[in-house]
């Protein structure tokens, strides 16, 4: 009885300390781990046994896979024309939808958001439109999609690995859940277009109030000899309608177009100014056959970064052109664009004099921070997130190897595992991503937690709590199989909008299989419910990481949150309580 007393109050205490304060999720984990081994609840084999689980190496495989998609630009391939050339605002959020629910269902969905995220904020910006209609209707979307495949979010592959851990995986193939999930995605969708717009606010203001810091900037890039656009005309090119830029006017031999129309034809060497901020030119920076001005010569532009520098009041720069400025020869990097106060400065890049406080916006290697962040040149130096090139190159590669891990995972050909590992050590091996970027790429916190959830499981069961639960519910003569499946589901559920949602589905998953097999039912249903209840969570910000993601960019407060995605709850719930039972029977055949 000792051990069930200590197991409940380390869980109990473990959930107060997630909801109530800012200790992060692994060293809560890891605290109380280490209690549940000083007082010999587990053993530390026990303790420690989640990482050296499939599910949780898989995981890891998994966000490689992500990172080798990232780097190649095979996700920015796929997802830049994700709005078309809509400017409706409805269509926008249906496109945006079912893009991002068919990603998320072969790509974790937290890679899917973390990649579009740019993306969706720019069209909202370039089209006028509130980027709060868009953002919560992205995440919830990415969740929704993620119940398409074992591999759509990381609850399930945990899910996946504890059934892997009890030796009995059911019979579960890859994409098997998607009977439930496919007609989540299509109501769930549903539900967004038709609510979207009467539910969620329109803060059109905030997005300055959100972006004090954004500057106007003009950005030149030559037309390359060979490039797919020459010939075509400007809208042909996909350049008319970039989302976050416009196209402001093209310098051509020794005249200058400044009333750009989509019917103009590109030629080679031709120099293209646009004008938008820092997210939109990273963007600009991957289509293919465009080069941004002063960076040609550089000879691997996939290894070079974006800094923005402020110029100090006594730079040496104040005073001198960019072209004097010797900017290259001086601190290895481009100047690609200056904003002063905020806006952008016109005529020739080279030609513009450099004034106290003009914002630069350099292209460079990533040690000009530590190098030159902190001399008497520049008040301010820092890096611009995401800024990397892609190396294009690689993208058909990184693309071939996702299907084939897909086809071989979902053929049977080999396990889940055996294909991410595979994919993964692909990914490295034909360096569509490096060693050091997929370190990076891992997110250890997620990882650190994942892993030692596994430990509380074990203490579920070992100190005998899962049994004492399990007699409980038996006593309870009322309690129907589709009863208990509905309180596996709500309580999962609920537990997620508190704490994480992988930590959730590992506190509740052994239980409610020990339950089910204890009064001979199907313990597959219970599984499915978990898993989906766990990527359900859709009241509270804090219910799912990509909630999380886009909650203060979006300007969001927790009432947005339940008011626009409790009814998707309650809708996701009925749904799944529908087509549980019928596709998996709950008793045992």
């Amino acid at each position: 009885m000792l051990d069930i007393a200590l197991t409940i109050t380390t869980l109990i205490s473990l959930i107060l300390l997630l909801v109530c304060t800012n200790i992060g999720t692994d060293l809560v984990f890891g605290g109380a781990i280490v209690l549940l081994i000083t007082f010999q609840v587990i053993t530390p084999e026990q303790a420690f046994s989640g990482f050296t689980n499939q599910g949780f190496l898989t995981i890891a495989a998994l966000y490689i896979v992500a990172a080798g998609l990232v780097r190649s630009g095979a996700s920015f391939s796929m997802t830049q024309n994700i709005f078309g050339n809509t400017s409706n605002l409805r269509w926008a959020q249906f496109r945006m939808s079912v893009v991002i629910a068919l990603l998320s269902a072969v790509v974790n969905n937290t890679a899917v958001i973390a990649s579009l995220l740019a993306n969706v904020r720019d069209w909202a910006r370039a089209h006028n439109v509130s980027q709060s209609q868009l953002l919560i209707p992205m995440s919830y979307a990415a969740m929704l999609g993620g119940n398409c495949s074992l591999f759509g979010s990381s609850t399930n592959v945990v899910v996946f690995g504890l059934l892997l851990a009890s030796g009995q995986t059911y019979g579960l193939g890859i994409f098997d859940i998607a009977a439930v999930g496919i007609p989540i995605v299509v109501f769930g969708i549903l539900y967004m277009i038709l609510f979207a717009n009467r539910i969620l606010p329109n803060k059109t203001v905030s997005e300055d109030q959100l972006n004090t810091t954004l500057k106007e900037y003009s950005v030149e890039a030559i037309v390359e000899a060979g490039s797919p656009v020459v010939g075509k005309t400007i809208s042909q090119a996909g350049l008319r309608n970039l989302e976050g830029l416009y196209l402001a006017e093209i310098q051509r031999s020794d005249s200058v177009l400044s009333a750009v129309g989509p019917q103009i034809i590109l030629m080679a060497n031709d120099r293209l100014v646009f004008v938008g901020d820092t997210n939109a030119i990273i963007d600009l920076r991957k289509i293919k056959g465009l080069s941004l001005l002063d960076t040609v010569s550089f000879p691997d532009s996939t290894q070079r970064v974006f800094v923005e520098v402020i110029v100090a009041q006594n730079s040496q720069l104040v005073g001198l052109s960019i072209r004097e400025s010797a900017f290259r020869s001086n601190f290895n990097a481009a100047i690609l664009a200056v904003s002063r106060h905020g806006q952008r400065l016109k005529g020739r890049i080279g030609d513009i004099v450099i004034a106290p406080s003009d914002a630069l916006l350099l292209e460079c290697d990533e040690s000009f921070v530590s190098r030159f962040g902190k001399t008497s040149e520049f008040l301010l130096a820092s890096n611009v997130e995401n800024s990397e090139l892609p190396n294009f190159e690689k993208a058909k590669v990184a693309i071939f190897i996702l299907l084939a891990m897909l086809l071989a995972a979902s053929s049977g050909v080999m396990s889940f595992f055996n294909a991410s590992i595979l994919a993964a050590g692909a990914m490295l091996l034909t360096r569509c991503v490096t060693g050091r970027e997929a370190r990076d790429s891992i997110d250890m916190v997620v990882m650190l937690s994942i892993g030692l959830s596994f430990g509380l499981a074990e203490a579920v069961n070992a100190s005998g709590l899962a049994e004492v639960l399990t007699n409980t519910l038996e006593n309870m003569d009322s309690l129907t199989p589709f009863a208990l499946l509905a309180s596996a589901f709500v309580f999962t559920s609920v537990l997620t909008s508190l704490i994480t949602n992988t930590s959730a589905a590992i506190l509740v998953l052994p239980t409610i299989l020990g339950i089910a097999e204890t009064m001979s039912l199907s313990p597959l249903p219970f599984a499915i419910a978990v898993m989906v209840a766990a990527s359900a969570s859709f009241a509270l910000p804090t219910g799912y990481q990509t909630n999380l993601m886009v909650y203060s960019v979006g300007g969001y407060t927790v009432g947005d949150f339940f008011r626009f995605g409790m009814p998707l709850q309650v809708l996701v719930f009925v749904i799944a309580m529908v087509m549980i039972p019928i596709v998996w029977p709950l008793q045992l055949i």
